[in-house]
């Protein structure tokens, strides 16, 4: 290596620019994923060593971390994604609109 195109970890290891910010670590301290804003880091507890992935892997519909992290936090994630699902639900709730109307005029007939 020349000196100036490495990157000291904080374990004293060296590695190469090239594979800073790289999702792997490196260093084996992971010091070279550190700051880096092109992944998400896995929170997995039963690792011994953190995963990362990359930023398209946030909220895909897909569970890559084994904690599932990456999927859990999408609040601005449509939850109805179907469309026959969104149909459904909208059928649902316009009949349970129309019944709970008809229901009490009905009831206003039969008092009499």
């Amino acid at each position: 290596f020349e000196m100036v195109n490495v990157f000291t970890c904080a374990n004293g290891n060296c590695v190469p620019y090239s594979q800073v910010c790289n999702l792997v670590d490196d260093c084996g301290d992971g010091t070279d994923e550190d700051g880096c804003n092109n992944h998400i880091v896995c929170s997995d507890k039963s690792l011994l060593k953190k995963s990362y992935m990359p930023l398209s892997s946030l909220c895909d519909g897909k569970y890559d971390c084994l904690d599932l992290s990456d999927e859990t936090s999408c609040c601005q994630r449509q939850l109805i994604n179907d469309v026959v699902l969104k149909v459904s639900s909208w059928f649902i709730g316009t009949l349970s609109m129309v019944l709970n109307g008809i229901i009490p005029v009905r009831n206003l007939y039969t008092i009499k």
